[in-house]
């Protein structure tokens, strides 16, 4: 019983209460040939985040940005970087980031 006790312990005290996985709210900018997503971090705690931006230009094309598994210190930003052409300018763009703690 105590053998199981002191396991029970070590397997609740290794486990991270705090960790969460969330939906990151995103700062777009677009230009007519660039669109810019911005991730913050307002945590007091390190986050890894992944995701894309998706860019649609005027005649309907589809440009697409990727991060995967970028970790982002507190306080800090990760930038995404949607490029078209001068005569195909952007529409919108719109971002899709995934989030959790460490």
């Amino acid at each position: 019983m105590k053998k199981i006790f002191i396991t029970f312990l070590m397997v609740v005290s290794t486990l991270s209460t705090y960790a969460y996985t969330f939906t990151a709210n995103a700062n777009v900018q677009v230009t007519p040939t660039l669109g810019t997503v911005q991730v913050y971090n307002h945590l007091n705690r390190p986050i890894i985040c992944s995701g894309r931006a998706d860019g649609v230009t005027r005649s309907g094309l589809l440009y697409q940005a990727f991060i995967k598994n970028q970790l982002i210190y507190p306080n800090l930003f990760a930038y995404m970087y949607v490029q078209t052409n001068q005569m195909d300018i952007f529409r919108y763009v719109k971002p899709y980031i995934s989030c959790h703690t460490i």
